[in-house]
């Protein structure tokens, strides 16, 4: 965002979106491959992923962004470290949220039924969007709402936050439905 390339992200994050639930059942159920069937979408999709946004970063990224670094610069030890710190707190937090999605998976799988498993992979790839979409939106106003509070806007502020609760109460609502 920070780049101006947020419009051409969220367009390849649509294409990911669109074949995530109809690719997911298709792929396990025609390929009759079950669990290994599921490894190969999720493989296709983080290929869509990294060449869609390799294309954007190469077209509407800083050519600062773009230049090469030296590796004893990229792991220097301390930095490295404290990066690690910070991406493992996000990382739990994240992946304690989708935890169950990945646990009835497999579960699933070890039924050894491809109808079973593209039905559910279908559904959970709908909830997936429907978490990305709702939760990131919630997420960025709560950084925008902070960002306001640091720089003393009290009327931005309770904007955002009255923009996130709102979009947490939908996201919640929908999700729960679903």
């Amino acid at each position: 965002m920070s780049q101006k390339v947020s419009k051409p992200f969220v367009w390849v994050n649509l294409v990911s979106f669109v074949f995530f639930p109809f690719g997911g059942y298709y792929i396990i159920y025609y390929s009759g491959w079950g669990i290994a069937g599921f490894g190969l979408f999720k493989f296709i999709v983080e290929t869509l992923n990294c060449i869609g946004l390799c294309i954007v970063m190469k077209k509407y990224g800083h050519p600062e962004s773009l230049k090469r670094e030296k590796l004893k610069d990229i792991f220097e030890s301390k930095a490295l470290c404290q990066y690690m710190k910070d991406f493992s707190k996000i990382l739990a937090g994240w992946y304690a949220s989708y935890f169950g999605l990945e646990v009835n998976t497999i579960l699933i799988g070890l039924l050894k039924d491809d109808v079973a498993m593209a039905c559910w992979v279908s559904y959970m790839n709908v909830f997936a969007i429907v978490w990305t979409v709702g939760a990131g939106l919630a997420i960025s106003t709560r950084t925008d709402c902070g960002m306001a509070l640091g720089d003393k806007n009290w009327l931005m502020a309770r904007k955002y936050a009255f923009m996130g609760y709102i979009l947490a109460f939908f996201y919640a609502f929908i999700g729960s439905a679903l």
